[in-house]
């Protein structure tokens, strides 16, 4: 029955069926074509000479180890005394190791495009947003202690059929645009009304309100990083493929203990002065926190309900 369809039909059966009986070699190699066009990931498992050209089609060749010595050669795993019990967690751990790759770039990827953006906006106002000391506070609490966190949290589950570059430019590109608007919103804020009230000093990037606006922005993104890791590791998550939920209080004691640490810091006159930052009023201090709850409300909503994903249908933009 197999060998009277063509390859579209083939395709289509294949999505619909888990068990196909007395298949040749040559039926092997059509139907693993046809699950990687369909963009499945694909395992085989062989032990005969007949299985060597399914294996060298599939992404994953597995071999037994009583199989042919060709069989063995062009395989990327040979199950040891012909045990099929170490498959099961030998896929759980290279699922946990993707999906902390996945959200690691995310973390990262996410900080890189929001300061990229915020470098070229604010270049427009004539002014460098941030100072070098202020970027290494910045990274080690938002990418540095958050990715070794991620790596070790990671949990398994199905990965998603999607592309990677897909899943990491639709959780990017949302966190990048709010956050950089968002920001510039806070910069501006606290820059023009110091601006007007302070005198113009000697050194624009050690007095007035140049600093001042340089550390308003400094806080409220190491503010957005600590609740971004939130959003990637949620205190309680559906449990893949099973009824109700897990819960995971560790990174959220990860995000409190970040956050005392920036306290610790605003506050110790010695570490703000290492870091290049200036002590801000109660209404700067007003002004950032809302900024950062609107900023995590606003990115709430469009990553719950797709907006970005509308925005770009509803322009005529495509999947490929």
């Amino acid at each position: 029955e197999l060998d009277a369809l063509d390859d579209m039909q083939l395709a289509q059966v294949v999505e619909e069926t888990t068990i196909f009986g007395r298949i040749t070699p040559g039926q092997k190699e059509r139907i693993i074509q046809a699950l990687r066009r369909r963009h499945h990931y694909v395992a085989m498992i062989g032990d005969g000479v007949n299985d060597v050209l399914s294996l060298k089609q599939a992404n994953l060749g597995i071999a037994m180890q009583s199989g042919s010595q060709a069989t063995r050669g062009v395989a990327d795993l040979v199950l040891l005394q012909d045990s099929f019990a170490a498959l099961p967690p030998a896929v759980r751990e290279g699922q946990r190791i993707r999906n902390g790759m996945q959200d690691i770039l995310k973390l990262f990827l996410a900080r890189v495009a929001s300061v990229t953006l915020l470098l070229i906006s604010i270049a427009f106002i004539g002014s460098f947003p941030f100072q070098p000391r202020q970027t290494s506070l910045l990274t080690l609490l938002t990418v540095g202690v958050p990715a070794l966190a991620l790596a070790y949290w990671a949990r398994p589950g199905r990965v998603a059929s999607e592309s990677p570059l897909r899943a990491l430019a639709r959780f990017v590109l949302p966190v990048a645009v709010t956050t950089c608007l968002v920001a510039i919103g806070v910069y501006l804020a606290i820059l023009i009304p110091a601006s007007l009230s302070l005198p113009a000093p000697d050194n624009a990037y050690r007095e007035g309100a140049l600093p001042l606006a340089q550390t308003a922005l400094t806080v409220f993104l190491v503010l957005c990083g600590l609740i971004l890791l939130l959003f990637l590791e949620p205190p309680t998550r559906a449990r893949p493929g099973k009824q109700g939920k897990y819960s995971n209080w560790w990174p959220s004691l990860l995000v409190l203990g970040l956050f005392i640490c920036l306290l610790i810091v605003l506050a110790v006159p010695p570490l703000y002065v290492l870091f290049n930052l200036q002590p801000l009023n109660v209404i700067a201090y007003a002004i950032i926190m809302a900024a950062v709850l609107f900023w995590a409300v606003l990115l709430w909503l469009i990553l719950h309900f797709h907006l970005f994903e509308r925005v770009f249908q509803g322009s005529g933009v495509s999947d490929p």
